[in-house]
């Protein structure tokens, strides 16, 4: 069975910080402090791809598992939504994310008296739960269905601060409940990437470089800056390889960590990396519904093509004429 490069692999696990993931992590970090304090919630909204469960596992990592006398300290209990909508199996994931071997044995109000009573045991500091709104309703959520009721019990009765993670739709919890909102801190969002102004362009750019400067290979064409009449740096007039990369992972770090994990599997160390390889990554790498050839290609298109193709992806705005 073939197995990834340990580059690769070692690569895939990095993660370079962008300002949206450090407010993000600085805020999980000052939530934590609420434990046994003040019952507190918090919201982290972004599309699939952004870099939720990332930021979820990091967190996970950094506050690992300790054991030490006799006693066991799981400071960060860590779920994903499981795909049924009702309490009880969030409630047994939760246990069995804390190493409850009868986490799905049991009536719901068992199973929540034993969650609360292993949450102070094991001295939970922050309880996570990743796509939060898969355990809504079909027909949606309001102050009456028992995922909002669960999640006020949670954040009343758990010992620990909420940390809930999900797509826009998870907004709509605090809406419903105003019990939650009270309680709630600033929802943080990962964005995508966009090159639809300068800020966005730079933010892009930054991130890339960052990311480029812990790459395991050389890449040519891809330096974004140049010096200005002060000895700043800024962005430089031609962008047109900051807008492949971002048509080609459309502003998504997971597609671009994709693409990039795609390279280095083609290549060897020694290789200098260009839009050529990038591009024969960008064509294997992710799933194109219709096939690569009937999309405007990243890396083997007009630059007019190009734009217009992140325009349509709302990645990039169209040059506004001044009028004299």
């Amino acid at each position: 069975m073939k197995t990834l490069k340990p580059e690769t692999l070692a690569f895939k696990k990095r993660t370079v910080f962008h300002d949206d993931f450090k407010q993000a992590y600085d805020a999980i970090i000052e939530l934590m402090a609420f434990k046994d304090v003040d019952p507190k919630v918090m919201l982290i909204i972004g599309e699939n791809g952004c870099g939720k469960s990332r930021l979820a596992k990091m967190i996970q990592n950094d506050f690992p598992i300790v054991d030490s006398d006799g006693e066991t300290i799981i400071p960060i209990a860590l779920t994903d939504a499981p795909p049924e909508t009702g309490q009880s199996a969030l409630v047994s994931e939760l246990l069995h994310s804390l190493g409850d071997l009868d986490a799905f044995v049991g009536r719901p109000q068992k199973l929540r008296d034993r969650l609360r009573k292993i949450l102070r045991e094991l001295n939970v500091a922050l309880i996570i739960i990743d796509e939060v709104q898969d355990i809504f309703p079909l027909v949606g959520i309001n102050n009456s269905s028992k995922a909002t009721k669960f999640i006020k019990w949670l954040t009343n009765k758990g010992g620990a601060p909420v940390l809930l993670l999900g797509t826009s739709d998870a907004l709509s919890l605090l809406d419903v409940n105003n019990a939650l909102n009270q309680r709630a801190e600033s929802t943080r969002y990962l964005h995508r990437f966009r090159c639809t102004n300068y800020d966005e362009q730079l933010r892009f750019a930054n991130f890339l470089s960052d990311l480029f400067g812990v790459y395991p290979r050389k890449i040519k064409g891809f330096n974004f800056y140049k010096k200005d009449e002060n000895g700043d740096e800024v962005l430089k007039d031609d962008i047109e390889p900051l807008l492949k990369l971002c048509l080609a992972c459309e502003g998504i770090p997971r597609i671009l960590n994709s693409i990039l994990s795609k390279t280095l599997e083609m290549t060897e160390p020694e290789d200098v990396i260009d839009g050529k390889v990038f591009g024969e990554a960008w064509e294997t790498s992710i799933n194109h519904k219709n096939g690569w050839q009937n999309e405007v290609h990243p890396f083997d298109s007009e630059l007019r093509d190009i734009k217009t193709e992140l325009i349509a992806k709302k990645l990039f705005t169209k040059p506004v004429k001044e009028t004299k």
